[in-house]
């Protein structure tokens, strides 16, 4: 028995589901405007050397990091907001866009 997608039920299928993107989107952002800060003493945060300030890292422990790097600049910051957002090693967690951790990994110029 074959399954067959009409037209009729193909529009209404897609015209609800570009209905519900604006509804989850804003799901999305209630919930990283809910988020708590990540802080410094964090365990994952110390797991991977966070700091809310890149001109606070310690090169010695780091010495990969350079000092024009920072979570905005990095490619598991999300969100637009230059002062915190969310991020991709800290799930459920804001990151100082200021900051640094070795997951950084610059965003493509």
């Amino acid at each position: 028995m074959k399954n067959k997608l009409g037209r009729r039920s193909f529009v209404k299928f897609t015209a609800g589901a570009l209905l519900a993107i604006p509804a989850l989107a804003n799901i999305s952002l209630v919930a990283a405007n809910d988020a708590e800060k990540l802080t410094e003493d964090d365990p994952m945060a110390k797991a991977l050397g966070y700091k809310e300030d890149t001109a606070t890292v310690d090169a010695t422990s780091h010495p990969n990091h350079k000092p024009e790097q920072n979570c905005i600049g990095c490619v598991l910051y999300q969100g637009d907001d230059p002062d915190w957002g969310g991020c991709g090693a800290f799930p459920g967690k804001l990151v100082a866009g200021n900051g640094w951790c070795v997951a950084f990994a610059a965003k493509p110029s």
